[in-house]
């Protein structure tokens, strides 16, 4: 079975961070979203993935270049949507596939999802949950899909950007270039197709905005939630390639690659992004780095 990972967003609700780095190549605390979803994949015998590209196209190719193979990476002239994005794999999907957005940080056991997909046959496995004023998507008592409405109550669910398709949702790929995935599936639906609902409990973020990148780190090192393994003992992480001179550090603290901090500052609650010089002040609950400072409400 091969993969497709949806990465080529252009992160305008992380903006000023991702003017500088695209989303999929974010760190949360020592480990970068995109290798954590990779690694997961492939951890599942995933054989081949591929990935679409738009925003910063080159460097997050140049840097899976380095670091991953069995990749199949397509850069979009322009955006399709996460419907639009499965017309650049028709000829890399053969058979069923996993369809996940680079976007999600989760600890959910996909060899599970992928065996109850096999084992019921439906066209789609779509993994749900609740998210307050997003959910769209009804199930009966069976799990089948019933309906996918605007107007919905909180019987019905929220996509958590993972499921399982059968190879024959591409011939349900609207005639335009750009179009989201739900669209597809209510064409789906309305073919009489069976779609599978699955909801999970599980450890969930929707990397798409700094008060969750934010809050993953504090989850993780305050809170001590361990995510696919990843857990820490600690509150403060200081990446081995950076220079932190003050003793002034409180709460939780991240600290990326390649940074230097000089006495003169305090942090609590903070995350330091890559390559930064910090060289004096007073920093609390923020994202931080020396071209910006997001505060963070919390």
């Amino acid at each position: 079975m091969n993969a497709v990972l949806i990465a080529a967003g252009l992160g305008e609700r992380m903006k000023p961070i991702t003017e500088h780095i695209p989303k999929a190549l974010l760190r949360i605390v020592d480990f970068r979203l995109i290798d954590y979803n990779i690694a997961r994949l492939f951890n599942i015998g995933i054989k081949q993935i591929g990935i679409n590209l738009f925003h910063k196209a080159g460097v997050i190719r140049e840097y899976l270049e380095k670091s991953s193979e069995n990749l199949y990476m397509v850069t979009e002239p322009n955006l399709k949507g996460t419907g639009g994005a499965l017309v650049n794999f028709k000829d890399f999907i053969r058979g069923d596939f996993i369809f996940y957005s680079c976007d999600v940080l989760t600890d959910i056991d996909l060899a599970e999802v992928v065996e109850l997909h096999l084992t019921r046959k439906p066209a789609a496995t779509i993994v749900l949950l609740n998210n307050d004023g997003a959910n769209i998507i009804g199930i009966d008592n069976e799990h089948r899909i019933k309906e996918i409405t605007r107007n919905s109550d909180d019987t019905f669910y929220d996509f958590a950007g993972i499921a399982v398709f059968s190879e024959r949702i591409f011939s349900y790929l609207p005639k335009k270039e750009t179009f989201n995935i739900v669209e597809v599936w209510t064409r789906m639906l309305e073919n009489g197709e069976y779609l599978l609902g699955v909801p999970k409990e599980m450890n969930w973020y929707n990397i798409n905005s700094p008060d969750t990148y934010w809050q993953v780190h504090y989850d993780l090192l305050i809170d001590k939630v361990v995510v696919g393994g990843h857990g820490f003992d600690s509150s403060f992480y200081i990446d081995p390639t950076s220079q932190v001179k003050t003793t002034s550090l409180d709460g939780f603290v991240s600290v990326g690659p390649n940074c230097t901090i000089s006495a003169q500052v305090a942090l609590t609650n903070t995350v330091v992004l890559g390559n930064s010089a910090i060289q004096d002040g007073e920093y609390m609950n923020c994202l931080l780095s020396d071209m910006f400072c997001i505060e963070i409400k919390h």
